[in-house]
């Protein structure tokens, strides 16, 4: 599949399930990654989130896999 937009999409994406009290890719991922604007982690994120809500559109889902991506999404607009 292929997608045009943001990279920062694809940084979302990668960095989903990473938590920033335990990070196990940043930042040593970004700093790999080349120049990224200020604030490139919360965009990400938000860019990610529409991705979430892809997700949860679909019309099956695994077992499971809702309730874990309405987590994703609360984490996601619970940020500051």
């Amino acid at each position: 599949m292929a997608v045009s937009g943001s990279p920062l999409a694809d940084l979302g994406n990668f960095l989903r399930y990473e938590n920033p009290s335990a990070p196990l890719a940043e930042p040593h991922f970004s700093m790999g990654y080349g120049p990224l604007p200020k604030d490139w982690k919360r965009l990400a994120r938000l860019l990610d989130l529409t991705a979430l809500c892809a997700t949860l559109a679909e019309d099956e889902l695994p077992a499971g896999l809702a309730e874990e991506v309405v987590d994703l999404v609360r984490g996601t607009v619970m940020i500051r």
